[in-house]
């Protein structure tokens, strides 16, 4: 049989071939060894180079795996809390605040009780968004205040608000 030849420096997927490596298996198939574009190196069949079977070290099966557990990647960030310690006042009976909101019939939107992408879309094109620190343009930390405190969190009753501006919308 025809020995393929092959140059180092070729590229298959993110795998560059550097040199040949000793044989592997059983049946001795033909290796090289590889760097990836991530920075790691590795032994590689050249069958399996050829025919993509192997396009990487293996950081592209971690990328695609992360991607599909990724929803929305808010998790953990303060508007995520944001959100769900809202939805919690509004729809869970044993939140300590439910009574002064779920209990006399503050609501979120429908799609943002849903969905965090929606909601964090509209909250964050408010204006005086302070971004995900927390801080604004001015001194003041601002937070999240329904306008009308007889509505719930729907689009329009939203916006940026200092502590005191809270204070002074506050329902007695």
């Amino acid at each position: 049989m025809r020995k393929i030849l092959v140059t180092p420096g070729e590229v298959y997927g993110r795998l560059m071939l550097l040199c040949e490596a000793p044989p592997v298996g059983r049946r001795r198939r033909r290796a090289f060894f590889c760097k990836c574009d991530c920075g790691n190196f590795t032994v590689v069949v050249l069958g399996d180079l050829r025919s993509g079977c192997t396009t990487s070290c293996g950081c592209y099966q971690k990328e695609v795996a992360a991607a599909a557990r990724t929803t929305h990647g808010g998790y953990g960030t303060k508007l995520f809390s944001v959100w769900r310690n809202a939805k919690a006042r509004c729809y869970n009976p044993k939140n300590k605040r439910w009574a002064r909101y779920g209990g006399r019939g503050i609501e979120m939107h429908s799609l943002w009780k849903r969905e965090f992408t929606a909601f964090r879309d509209y909250v964050t094109a408010l204006p005086a968004w302070p971004g995900e620190d927390g801080i604004g343009n001015t001194a003041d930390e601002l937070s999240l205040d329904r306008i009308d405190n007889d509505v719930g969190y729907f689009p329009g009753n939203l916006r940026w608000a200092t502590k005191k501006q809270q204070a002074n919308n506050r329902s007695r």
